[in-house]
């Protein structure tokens, strides 16, 4: 009975990982070349520190939704089994 609701669940952390991936790149290229003078170099390290940031949103948040994706759909699995 619930099962199909489970494999939507499993897809759903997928989709939102990979919505927070986007919303990660988003975040590093609007922080990152907002005020960028390329000839300073203090304001190219705060250029590339808050680019390491969005990186960091987007690839944890990709990871938070496969593992999610995976354990849900791991789980689904052994009840459909049993």
């Amino acid at each position: 009975k619930f099962i199909p609701v489970g494999w939507f669940l499993a897809e759903t952390c997928l989709a939102l990982g990979m919505i927070g991936t986007v919303a990660g790149f988003l975040i590093m290229m609007i922080s990152a070349f907002g005020d960028i003078d390329i000839g300073n170099a203090e304001s190219m390290q705060a250029a590339l520190s808050s680019m390491a940031l969005g990186m960091g949103t987007a690839l944890y948040t990709t990871l938070v939704g496969l593992i999610s994706s995976l354990f849900i759909k791991t789980q689904l699995i052994n009840l459909e089994q049993s």
